[in-house]
């Protein structure tokens, strides 16, 4: 439980914002790097589908964890929009540029899955910080 109740503090915030940004560019670098540095036969089918979702997960989780919850609504449905449309222009970069990858609709399924969960998760986390904080 000291984890749920260290959440709200200055020291906590600004560790979770600098992993959000690492993060961020964390999933940019990976999403434009070139195929032929990618193994090509996935053990697993659709692995890449796996990554897009916990890519955007811990994107999104990390970004509720990283924004003041003044306005939980108004905050999640722009965390949700930001997360979504970088998703989006990743995929779209990586139809322009010449790494030999392409846009997905089924990578933007499991990244749009990876907000969602990664945004009900964080706010009930916090949640649970805001109910311990009670009397």
């Amino acid at each position: 439980m000291a984890l749920i109740r260290s959440i709200t503090t200055p020291r906590f915030l600004k560790i979770v914002r600098t992993l959000c940004i690492i993060w961020l560019i964390t999933i940019l670098i990976l999403s434009l790097v070139p195929v032929k540095e990618f193994p090509r036969a996935p053990l697993i089918p659709h692995f890449d589908k796996v990554v897009h979702f916990f890519f955007y997960l811990i994107l999104a989780g990390l970004s509720v964890l990283s924004l003041p919850a003044q306005n939980k609504w108004g905050r999640l449905t722009l965390i949700f929009a930001v997360t979504l449309s970088f998703s989006f222009v990743i995929e779209i970069l990586q139809a322009i540029l010449p790494f030999g990858r392409s846009f997905s609709v089924l990578d933007l399924a499991a990244n749009f899955s990876g907000i969602i969960t990664g945004i009900v998760s964080a706010q009930l986390l916090i949640s649970a910080q805001e109910n311990n904080a009670k009397p």
